[in-house]
């Protein structure tokens, strides 16, 4: 019975990966802050820049997935500021723009690998509350205000391959700062924010690259706001908390295919404005902002990360995998020594079978292949089978 009751819980788990729960994780490592930016590579989440309640920082830090553990990094390569956008490109981030006693044009590239700032062609606009996203090797900055205080709807494309910055269609709603943007497979998405005579926005507008264009979707369906949160975790959208003339702490995904919004659970954390989010693999997160105090709390939406509780998988099993985490090597010890081994299975937390072996005398896996993340090894017996949650770190 116990064997049965792992399976059925392995289904739940892998079938409901992206549930609706928000985990408390550690608090961010710097100080507590609105008006940050950031991005997510692989399996760390990195943010940085901001104010806090004594200046306007340029320090720099990365989270990571698999130990919950944050790291100062190299401090940003431009000046201390606020309200810059940041987004990455394959293994590389990058952030600019956002403003410190003017409004900021220039733009930097973060390599993980090496801790370093490499500073890129300055961006054909000084703006700061802009947004910004990423698609394939392509980086888009749109809307934002200048220093005249004249805000826009245009958009910028910044390649990759030739570092250089090109007029786009400009955006299809109103001009606009504070806004949402974020990507969902090879489309971006802008919506929310403060358009002229300070109105609160609540429209959504859908880009195109391959044409160049914007299509209006369906209005977001919280409020109208500013300062809000937005994101996208495989096939979604989500955009949360900001201001409607109240500190807001709903929670929306957006469904591309059928172009509707779901809510879901509220944020975690106190309702607030100008905080900071992210995804990594099935999870989102939010960090930071202003809820009339300055913030430091750190927020997961998901149920996959690698600290969320497994006692209920690992009761009673008949195998130990050691270590718990680690390069890609990992070790079996079977605590019943006459069992029969069937098969060894590894899924991702998609639910994807990643490796297997028919090897009834295995007891070390190589799994060094794979990338870093979290991962589910299934023991399968004559008597059962039994589940290890097991984490890749590189």
């Amino acid at each position: 019975m116990k064997h049965i009751y792992t399976l059925i819980l392995m289904i739940f788990l892998f079938s409901n990966c992206f549930s609706q729960t928000w985990l408390q994780r550690a608090n961010f490592g710097g100080t507590a802050r609105y008006g940050s930016t950031g991005f997510s590579i692989g399996t760390k989440g990195y943010i940085g820049v901001g104010r806090d309640m004594s200046s306007q920082k340029n320090d720099f830090w990365e989270w990571n997935q698999a130990t919950n553990v944050w790291t100062q990094k190299a401090n940003f390569g431009g000046t201390a500021r606020e309200s810059a956008v940041g987004f990455s490109i394959g293994t590389k981030g990058y952030i600019g723009l956002g403003k410190d006693v003017a409004k900021k044009n220039d733009f930097w590239e973060y390599d993980p690998s090496l801790n370093t700032w490499t500073q890129k062609a300055n961006a054909p606009i000084s703006r700061s509350d802009a947004t910004g996203f990423s698609i394939g090797s392509k980086g888009y900055v749109a809307a934002g205000i200048d220093a005249g205080n004249f805000i826009y709807n245009d958009l910028y494309e910044w390649n990759q391959a030739t570092d250089t910055w090109t007029t786009k269609a400009a955006f299809g709603g109103v001009q606009r700062y504070y806004a949402v943007g974020f990507c969902i497979g090879n489309k971006g998405y802008i919506g929310t924010g403060t358009g002229p005579g300070n109105a609160k926005l609540n429209d959504f507008w859908e880009y195109d690259p391959s044409s160049d264009s914007w299509v209006q979707k369906t209005n977001f369906g919280g409020t109208a706001r500013t300062f809000a949160v937005g994101f996208s975790v495989g096939s979604k959208g989500y955009i949360g908390t900001g201001n409607d003339a109240a500190y807001k702490n709903d929670f929306w995904e957006y469904d591309p295919g059928v172009n509707t919004w779901t809510q879901k659970a509220n944020f975690g954390g106190s309702a607030r404005y100008t905080a900071f989010g992210f995804g990594i693999g099935t999870c989102g997160y939010i960090c930071l902002g202003y809820d009339g105090n300055y913030k430091n709390d750190f927020w997961e939406y998901g149920s996959c990360s690698p600290a969320s509780s497994v006692s209920e998988y690992n009761s009673e099993s008949d195998m130990a995998v050691y270590p718990s985490a680690g390069s890609g090597m990992f070790f079996l010890t079977i605590k019943n020594p006459e069992l029969k081994i069937q098969s060894v299975d590894v899924y991702n937390t998609m639910g994807e079978k990643v490796f297997e072996t028919k090897n009834e005398l295995i007891r070390e896996i190589n799994l060094q292949a794979l990338p870093s993340g979290l991962y589910y090894l299934k023991l399968n017996t004559e008597q059962g089978a039994s589940l290890k949650k097991i984490i890749i770190t590189k």
